[in-house]
């Protein structure tokens, strides 16, 4: 969510008998064919009724596949130096060897273990900034539909237009919904991902055949793998040990990046909403016309925010990384790991000190004292990442 409260909700045509409301209980049937233009519509006709919980669900879920038809934020997977930033793996290695004529060197003297690190950067995320900003009288109505509220002398306080950055806000509320970022209470916890997003999963996790929108997900390719030093496979009679012998990897060691695909089928549409004319004539805004203005609405904000600040605008980034890389200026409390974790980079906890080992007793003669430090201790996290996204908050 980029403002501090959410949007309003739009208003939309009642298609009820209002003759048939009985002690403020609806018991009519829906019918069609009203026409909502005329004096009679003004000050707020029993006709108009706001957008409920399921109706603003399924704009949302509506907005989000008009945005996927031409997704203007894209993650992709390259080769090296992607710009969402670095997700480092260390582990430990054995230090240097030592070989003495008469006797063991010290632990003070014999070379201390060390770190290797290898950097992933694999995840690269575009934007497609040339989709313009619409205007929304160029397509079928003559003024931004309305919502509850002050609305000058002519409507009383029933009714007004609404503001132009709170209907980008709501279009971005939807976008928000890709990372989890709920602006209402009412909204299911996301669990595997929705349309237009992407998560890192853990390959030994059971990989779901669809997200939360009902589309596939699609691998990417590896963004990541955890190793760790075999602390076993060192031995004293061993010394001089190969410096550096990891466990070997398994699924439970490496992630992969997946997108959220398009649905097969359409979703169903929202209510029309309802906009008002010259004349003050209330209007039902035909579908057309809300589809081709907030197609091309929710693909320019996705890339370029709805104002010049930007904000409504989505960003993904890695929580963790280690150049602290944020295209944005907020952040999200959810990770887009499908449910199965977080990447986790794990390494021995071990000093150089504790794994100070000498070798076997060897001939009198030759240089045959041998020492060397070896990783050693118990496997603890020092690093965890996440892909997570939100829509930039006002600034």
């Amino acid at each position: 969510m980029s403002l501090a409260q959410p949007a309003s909700r739009p208003l939309k045509v009642d298609r009820r008998n209002i003759d048939l409301y009985q002690g403020g209980v609806d018991t009519g049937s829906n019918i069609s064919g009203i026409d909502f233009y005329g004096d009679l519509t003004k000050g707020g006709a029993h006709g108009l009724a706001e957008y409920d919980m399921l109706d603003l669900l399924k704009f949302y879920k509506w907005i989000r596949w008009l945005y996927v038809r031409n997704q203007t934020v894209t993650l992709s997977y390259v080769g090296s130096g992607g710009n969402l930033g670095i997700m480092r793996d260390n582990r430990m290695q054995a230090g240097d060897a030592t070989n003495h004529a008469n006797s063991f060197r010290t632990a003070g003297q014999t070379p201390d273990i060390s770190r290797i690190d290898v950097d992933w950067s694999k995840i690269q995320a575009n934007y497609d900034t040339s989709v313009p900003k619409p205007n929304i009288l160029d397509y079928a109505c003559d003024s931004p539909p309305l919502m509850v509220g002050g609305y000058g002398a002519i409507r009383g306080s029933s009714m007004r237009k609404f503001p132009m950055e709170q209907l980008g806000e709501l279009v971005a509320e939807a976008l928000g919904e890709i990372g989890n970022n709920k602006s209402k209470s009412y909204i299911a916890d996301m669990t595997t991902g929705r349309m237009g997003g992407y998560a890192i999963i853990r390959q030994d996790a059971t990989i779901p055949a669809s997200h939360d929108d009902g589309g596939t997900l699609t691998d990417m390719g590896r963004v990541f793998e955890d190793t760790i030093a075999n602390a076993g496979a060192y031995t004293s009679g061993g010394i001089p040990e190969t410096k550096d012998q990891p466990l070997a990897v398994n699924a439970a060691n490496q992630w992969n990046l997946y997108s959220m695909d398009v649905p097969t089928n359409a979703p169903p549409p929202p209510p029309n909403m309802v906009y008002v004319d010259a004349d003050g004539g209330i209007h039902e805004w035909g579908l057309a016309g809300m589809q081709q203005y907030f197609e091309q609405s929710v693909q320019h904000i996705a890339a370029n925010g709805y104002n010049t600040a930007g904000s409504g605008k989505l960003i993904f980034y890695i929580s963790g990384e280690i150049n602290s890389v944020n295209l944005g200026n907020g952040g999200s409390s959810t990770a887009l790991d499908a449910g199965f974790g977080e990447v986790e980079n794990e390494r021995l906890n071990g000093s150089s000190t504790s794994g100070y080992t000498t070798g076997p007793a060897q001939p009198a003669a030759g240089n045959n004292y041998r020492t060397q430090e070896f990783p050693n201790g118990v496997a603890q996290i020092y690093n965890t990442y996440s892909l997570r996204s939100y829509t930039n908050p006002v600034v």
